[in-house]
């Protein structure tokens, strides 16, 4: 069953909550959603109209590409949101496949870093449907890797394992699939093998030594190209294997060395989360609460209501967790909502 697909985002700050879990309204963008259902032909307007229109929509196409850089650097997730969803439907008016492709798939990482995975999960569709008419093999392979991350973020809100285990069996797909078709992308390898560790490190249940080696591949695949944030990203994962695997030492370190390097509130956040859970692990209460506060404030501004709502239940469980010298293991339900 093929239902997501992505697209490489050119800004590693995004790249999977839905109308049910959070609704869209809140981003005051359903009169956009109501345009995008609307459809208009070409028997309906001039021959002068329609020649006008064509140009408009690609206009609008170019422009939201144009904007969507400066819009990532600065996280306006609810903007590429808006102009993404107007830009989306004039790719359709004006039958450009590749970029309605494209367009759902940047859509499909603003949605689920929204915490939006039921419409994530709808432009996901879309761009696996588009991917397979016109045949690119890595637009295919980040298809498949998305559609394992929304599997996942799903499992990590409902704790269903099947889709946990569907999250993985999607991820090999989507790593398969790319050795099959000779692709030659190392930051587009890098991120199907961090969507299999975090496929395998999320569940409760996972396998930690498998999650590891894949964050240690995707590592690889991301220094070969120098994407840092990437890099960062992936390391921040590595860390959290090494708390629930109880080796604490190593958990500090890598937080200590990513610390410095952190551009991005997102990135910033993780981090937080990371830290808080060490901090808990270590007994150390009162700085626990504190970095939890601090990443929820971080989670706030970025209107990442998934995010937010793991920092809220990990500020409500750290008293009796810590008084009863709970395993860190404990906070390895709230997944951490991560697309690259």
């Amino acid at each position: 069953m093929r239902h997501c697909s992505h697209y490489l985002l050119s800004i590693q700050v995004f790249c999977l909550t839905c109308l049910s879990h959070s609704s869209i309204a809140a981003l005051d963008s359903s009169h956009v959603k109501k345009l995008s259902m609307t459809t208009v032909t070409a028997s309906a307007i001039s021959g002068h109209q329609f020649i006008h229109s064509i140009d408009d929509s690609i206009h609008m196409i170019e422009t939201y590409f144009k904007n969507f850089e400066s819009l990532a650097r600065s996280e306006q997730w609810k903007e590429i949101l808006f102009q993404g969803t107007m830009a989306l439907e004039a790719a359709r008016k004006s039958d450009r496949p590749q970029d309605e492709a494209k367009i759902c798939a940047q859509l499909t990482s603003t949605a689920f870093y929204l915490g939006d995975y039921d419409q994530a999960l709808v432009y996901a569709n879309r761009c696996h449907e588009l991917s397979e008419k016109f045949e690119d093999p890595a637009l295919s392979v980040r298809a498949l890797y998305l559609e394992s991350a929304v599997h996942r973020a799903f499992a990590g809100k409902n704790g269903q394992q099947m889709s946990y285990i569907r999250a993985v069996q999607i991820a090999e797909e989507a790593l398969l699939t790319y050795q099959r078709k000779g692709v030659d992308d190392n930051n587009l390898q890098g991120k199907v093998y961090f969507n299999l560790g975090a496929a395998h490190a999320d569940n409760p249940e996972g396998d930690l030594a498998k999650a590891g080696i894949a964050y240690a591949k995707a590592l690889q695949c991301y220094t070969a190209t120098d994407a840092t944030d990437d890099l960062i990203r992936t390391s921040i994962r590595l860390g959290k294997v090494y708390l629930l695997q109880k080796r604490y030492d190593l958990t500090e370190k890598m937080i200590n060395e990513v610390r410095p390097q952190i551009t991005t509130e997102r990135l910033a956040m993780h981090v937080d989360y990371l830290e808080a859970q060490l901090k808990i692990a270590m007994n150390d209460t009162e700085g626990a609460i504190k970095i939890a506060k601090t990443g929820l404030t971080r989670a706030q501004a970025l209107g990442a209501k998934e995010d937010e709502s793991r920092f809220i239940s990990l500020l409500q469980t750290i008293t009796p967790v810590a008084c009863h010298g709970g395993p860190a293991d404990h906070f390895s339900t709230f997944a951490e909502a991560e697309l690259r």
